[in-house]
């Protein structure tokens, strides 16, 4: 059976975010783990990105059609040496990272979205004596579907 076009999304998001690599031209290997729904992560698994979908808004788009803005986060979780740079310096490298590979190239998703929009974002820096910084960034991916059908792209 077939995945929803949300999930279809997802997938494809995950693997547009797999491409953050030092040798992609990013600062971080952020892409060497992508995971969905992980709030905890050990240091030794770290650079990370976490993908998180939440809310859906529905409005009717036009006689048997759904138009759907769909709103993610991205969480990219950095393990930090305060030693080597600032932490603001290496979160907002990875920040923009996320944005940059999100926003550019295809953000219609392979044609299932209509656009990617970066909204906003948040940093949760580390607890004195930990290491893990954290930016979460969210943005807001428009599709449409089939009213009733949420396995088929409108």
């Amino acid at each position: 059976m077939t995945d929803t076009i949300r999930e279809d999304i997802l997938q494809d998001v995950a693997t547009t975010l797999a491409g953050l690599t030092v040798a992609n031209g990013y600062h971080y290997n952020l892409g060497s783990t992508v995971e969905r729904a992980r709030h905890t992560w050990q240091d030794h698994e770290l650079p990370a990105v976490s993908i998180w979908d939440t809310t859906e808004t529905v409005s009717a788009r036009g006689f048997g059609t759904l138009d759907i803005d769909l709103e993610l986060q991205v969480d990219a979780v950095l393990a930090h040496d305060p030693d080597t740079i600032n932490p603001s310096v290496a979160i907002n490298r990875a920040l923009g990272d996320v944005i940059k590979i999100m926003t550019t190239g295809d953000s219609t998703r392979g044609d299932l979205a209509r656009a990617t929009q970066y909204t906003s974002s948040s940093i949760a820096y580390p607890e004195p004596g930990a290491s893990g910084i954290v930016a979460s960034v969210l943005f807001n991916l428009n599709y449409t579907v089939v009213k009733g059908d949420p396995f088929t792209s409108a």
